[in-house]
């Protein structure tokens, strides 16, 4: 990516003759600790660990250059591609290499350069899921058994669609997760915690009594081995990172 480059959204800077002028800190996300200084007979605070981190904020800069109708229309159409359902995904020249969740948090400054300038700069305040992503797909489709390599030193909460009929196994490292009356796909996303299908007609079912209670699959650093004992399962692995 060129310097000040970034795609959000789906939108590319390219594509709104637009740059990031400023160069951001995406901070590393606060853990989620609670302390406890009251403990009797003890030196020191009692640790609550959630094991999961706060989301990270920042604020970016972006300049639209152009004729003034024509920045009026690049600016609408990038505050229409960050205010999309939920969490977009961003990527910036700085970190090219991985894609950010983000949410725009704040109302947008626009500001005007100089007195007769037809420049426009924005800031923005964004909101980001603590992990960043590996860049690229990295989808895979298993029927039996696979080995699976995460290069990262983080766990990976995958997205999985299983596509089987009666009951299967799942096992992954040795944690298995037992699914029972399946008629079809069902998916299981480990970030929110949740497993759901569709019927015919598109609206949303909940599954979660269709798999045991165990916890929601995960991906260790290193090396994974998968095991299905009927059925596909198909699985975007979200490599992730701090």
């Amino acid at each position: 990516m060129k310097p000040g480059s970034f795609i959000i959204g789906g939108v590319s800077s390219e594509e709104l003759n637009a740059v990031i002028t400023n160069w951001f800190d995406t901070t590393i996300p606060a853990r989620r600790l609670t302390l406890n200084t009251d403990a009797v007979g003890v030196d020191q605070a009692a640790i609550y660990d959630d094991g999961v981190y706060e989301n990270r904020t920042f604020t970016a800069n972006i300049s639209f250059r152009g004729v003034l109708e024509e920045v009026d229309r690049q600016i609408s159409k990038f505050i229409q591609a960050i205010d999309g359902k939920g969490y977009v995904d961003a990527c910036f020249y700085f970190d090219q290499d991985y894609v950010y969740k983000v949410v725009r948090t704040d109302a947008a400054d626009v500001t005007r350069l100089s007195r007769y300038s037809d420049h426009r700069e924005v800031s923005i305040s964004f909101s980001a899921k603590p992990f960043k992503y590996l860049a690229g797909e990295y989808i895979v489709q298993i029927t039996k058994s696979a080995s699976l390599m995460n290069p990262t030193g983080y766990i990976s909460k995958p997205l999985i669609k299983l596509m089987a009929k009666g009951d299967t196994i799942l096992t992954i490292n040795n944690k298995k997760i037992e699914f029972t009356g399946l008629t079809g796909e069902i998916y299981l996303d480990s970030e929110i915690q949740d497993a759901w299908s569709f019927d015919e007609n598109g609206k949303l079912i909940n599954e979660n009594s269709k798999m045991s209670h165990v916890e929601f699959p995960k991906l260790e650093a290193g090396l994974n081995k998968v095991i299905l004992t009927n059925g596909t399962i198909e699985m975007n692995l979200r490599w992730r990172s701090l």
